[in-house]
C-alpha cells in the first residue's frame, strides 16, 4: 500500500485509507465479480483459473485491484486481501488458509502540541500516523476472503440469475445481510 500523506484533506494521519480510491475499488469489484461468475458459467477453462487463482482471473477481466491516490500514489486491494473462490456444493467444503506469523503491534505516531483554549494553554497529542500503518504495510493485517461460485443456472435464465444475485446483496464481499 502506497498512500502515505495522500489523504483526501491532507490533515488525516498517515496510513488512513483514502475514501474515494477505496470506493473506486469497491465499485470495480462489483462489476468484476458478476462478470467472473458469468464467464465461469460458460467457459470451463476460465472457471478452472478462477478456482485456482482468482486474482489472475480477475485481471483477465480488467480488474487490477489498483486505484490511483493523489499525484504519485496508488493503493492495491491485493495488499490487504487474499481471495479464494470455491464452487458451491451440496457437501461441506473445507478451505485451508495459512495466516503468517506477525507482530500486529499498534503504535500510533503522535506529537505533543500546545493549543490555546480561551485563556488556557493545553498540551495535547496530535496523531501523525495511524497506529496500524506499519502492520498494514508489512501485510500483517491481511484479510482472507472465500467466495462461493454459484452453480450455473439454465442458459435461458442466466441474466435473471445475475440480477437476482446482485439484488440479494452478494456482489460485495461483505453486506449487512
Amino acid at each position: 500500500m502506497n498512500y502515505d500523506n495522500q489523504n483526501s484533506n491532507g490533515n488525516m494521519p498517515v496510513g488512513d485509507e483514502p475514501v474515494l480510491p477505496a470506493i473506486n475499488l469497491i465499485y470495480d469489484w462489483r462489476t468484476t465479480w458478476l462478470r467472473a461468475m458469468s464467464v465461469a458459467w460458460s467457459d470451463a477453462e476460465f472457471k478452472k483459473l478462477l478456482l485456482k487463482d482468482a486474482k489472475q482471473a480477475f485481471s483477465l477481466l480488467g480488474y487490477s485491484g489498483q486505484s490511483k491516490v493523489g499525484e504519485n500514489g496508488a493503493m492495491s486491494i491485493w495488499d490487504l486481501l487474499d481471495i479464494t473462490v470455491v464452487e458451491s456444493n451440496f457437501e461441506p467444503t473445507k478451505v485451508e488458509i495459512e495466516i503468517p506469523a506477525n507482530d500486529n503491534t499498534y503504535s500510533p505516531v503522535t506529537q505533543e502540541v500546545s493549543v490555546k483554549v480561551g485563556s488556557e494553554n493545553l498540551t495535547v497529542k496530535r496523531y501523525e500516523e495511524n497506529g496500524w500503518n506499519k502492520s498494514v504495510k508489512n501485510g500483517d493485517l491481511k484479510m482472507y476472503l472465500v467466495l462461493q461460485l454459484p452453480p450455473a443456472p439454465r442458459t435461458e435464465i442466466r441474466d435473471l440469475a445475475l440480477t437476482d444475485y446482485e439484488a440479494a446483496g452478494k456482489i460485495y464481499p461483505f453486506t449487512g445481510t
